[in-house]
């Protein structure tokens, strides 16, 4: 997770302090595993564009975000 904050964070031009923690640090009641990637497979063979790289998507998400933005005053 720590990862994954981190490249949505720098996507978002901002640098907070994070801090990676381990499982044993950071308890929560539900188990995870400790792999577990989505497969894009089904939704492709139904013709639906592959899913795009993770970086590119929030980028756009955030240049998308920033054009929807209403001016203040």
């Amino acid at each position: 997770w720590y990862e994954y904050a981190k490249l949505i964070f720098q996507a978002a031009g901002l640098s907070p302090e994070l801090r990676a923690t381990t499982e044993r640090e950071y308890r929560t009641a539900a188990r995870r595993p400790a792999y577990s990637a989505l497969s894009n497979r089904k939704a492709e063979a139904l013709g639906v564009p592959p899913m795009p790289p993770l970086a590119d998507a929030l980028a756009s998400y955030f240049v998308a975000r920033e054009s929807a933005a209403v001016p203040n005053g």
